[in-house]
């Protein structure tokens, strides 16, 4: 009798935790294997950039904000980095863990519990991430890895990320915009068919907006996209907006979000493409026809490049940095593209561009007949990188063409000049 009492008393009791438990209301079905979040944001991201003054400030209160993730490192463009954005700001978070888009992926839900991290700038930018001190200063670095599951939450699947901001003139890039997904429409790249990187360093390239404003377009040399050339005509093109400084900038997130008519015809040709990263000149020889300067290998923070200076010797030179030849005649479209940066004294007219039909290909370039090409774009000082743009080549001819680079100075005027990422391009006849 008594073990009958204790069978049916046990049967009671599991009856009335169904029932007490039946009767509580979920918020949200929860599915096995889907990710759920169960607690809510307290704070807008919009908030949370405003707060911020200026340092390093780490977060002591419970704040947690939320927001869908709109880039990450799928294709290497975005380092150790994802975007989010809610209906209110945008903001990018620095976690030091690779291959973040197998879990992160764009059009995730994604909570941040901030206790413990900090906010910091980097040119400008507002970011989250972790505090470090370093040689005793306070930095807002990236947030460790096994940090990382504590701090930021997925909940349910990935949907669509927010639509992007239409830009059709680049005067409309607020400050609002930073970090966020724009669409830049009725657009045009400065050099099409140029690759978006360079393989050892990230790369500039101008888009141009119906107005004229220029933006750079900055990618990644571990972009997986980074040999690919850029379109010609007109498009649109989708990334994230940010800025460097007084810089705007723009960011893709791979192929998908360039959206042109004409990609860059597979049919073009690199004739010549030296970036002089061998430590010497490379294909180029140089000659010269005045003084003991000549042109020589430089290197400066990973940026290779052809150098002449006439501090060296302090006397006028004329120096002749020459390509080899070219049989223009088998291609068309050809197109000549470098880089230049320049300072001291006064530059302006000491680097000059020339091709000829006739020299030798040895000895003393005065001999040939040569033909000035102009204009050109070039540096203007303080060692600032600018590129010429596309130089047309096509209309010149013959089987076997130089180039040249020509620099002359004088004993009082010795300005320093560097040449890079020479490329002469075109498509084959």
């Amino acid at each position: 009798m008594k073990k009958i009492n204790l069978k049916i008393t046990f049967i009671l009791l599991i009856t009335a935790f169904a029932v007490i438990f039946g009767c509580i209301k979920k918020d949200k079905d929860i599915t096995p294997n889907i990710p759920y979040v169960n607690f809510e944001s307290n704070k807008s991201i919009k908030s949370l950039i405003d707060g911020y003054v200026s340092g390093v400030d780490t977060i002591k209160e419970d704040w947690i904000i939320k927001g869908i993730v709109t880039a990450n490192d799928e294709s290497g463009n975005f380092y150790k980095t994802l975007y989010i954005q809610d209906d209110s700001a945008a903001i990018n978070i620095q976690i030091d863990r690779t291959n973040m888009y197998n879990a992160f992926k764009v059009g995730q839900l994604v909570y941040i519990k901030l206790q413990g991290l900090c906010i910091g700038s980097y040119g400008g930018m507002v970011q989250i991430g972790f505090p470090y001190t370093d040689a005793g200063s306070p930095t807002c670095g990236r947030i460790p890895d096994i940090f990382v599951d504590d701090h930021l939450f997925r909940d349910d699947m990935p949907g669509n990320p927010p639509a992007p901001k239409l830009i059709t003139n680049f005067n409309e890039l607020s400050d609002s915009l930073k970090g966020k997904l724009v669409k830049l429409t009725g657009v045009v790249f400065e050099t099409p068919c140029e690759p978006y990187s360079l393989d050892y360093s990230a790369t500039s390239n101008k888009i141009i907006d119906k107005q004229g404003n220029v933006i750079e377009l900055r990618t990644s040399n571990y972009a997986n996209f980074r040999g690919k050339g850029l379109p010609i005509d007109t498009g649109s093109i989708v990334g994230i907006y940010s800025i460097y400084g007084t810089t705007k900038q723009f960011a893709i997130r791979d192929l998908n979000d360039v959206i042109f008519d004409s990609l860059c015809p597979s049919s073009f040709v690199n004739m010549v493409n030296e970036s002089f990263a061998s430590g010497t000149l490379g294909v180029f020889k140089q000659f010269s026809v005045l003084g003991t300067d000549t042109w020589k290998y430089g290197e400066h923070s990973g940026k290779y490049y052809a150098q002449v200076t006439g501090y060296d010797s302090g006397t006028a030179n004329e120096d002749w940095l020459i390509s080899p030849s070219f049989n223009m005649d088998a291609y068309y479209d050809e197109s000549l593209i470098f880089e230049t940066a320049t300072k001291y004294d006064n530059p302006s007219g000491t680097l000059k561009l020339f091709y000829s039909n006739d020299y030798i290909g040895t000895g003393s370039p005065v001999a040939a007949n040569w033909t000035e090409i102009t204009p050109i774009n070039l540096s203007t000082g303080n060692f600032a990188w600018v590129s010429s743009g596309n130089i047309n080549f096509s209309t010149i001819s013959g089987n076997k063409v130089y180039f040249a680079l020509t620099y002359t100075c004088t004993s009082t005027n010795i300005p320093t000049w560097e040449v890079t990422n020479i490329r002469l391009r075109g498509k084959k006849n």
